[in-house]
């Protein structure tokens, strides 16, 4: 898991992503910066368990995993 820095999405075309569109994307070069938001790493902390464990369904029905 990576938060939202400059550096853009993955590359890879494996690489899966999920991500909440905030106005404070992105934070900073290399998201070492920091956070200003009042809920700390907000950007993280919107990205429910569930979401990801959706998209690890994906990828195993993929045969990827």
């Amino acid at each position: 898991f990576i938060g939202p820095s400059a550096f853009g999405f993955p590359s890879n075309k494996n690489s899966k992503y999920i991500f909440k569109n905030l106005e404070c994307q992105p934070c900073s070069k290399d998201g070492r910066g920091a956070c200003h938001n009042k809920i700390y790493k907000n950007c993280l902390i919107q990205i429910k368990p569930t979401e990801v464990i959706e998209e690890i369904k994906k990828i195993s029905n993929m045969g990827l995993l």
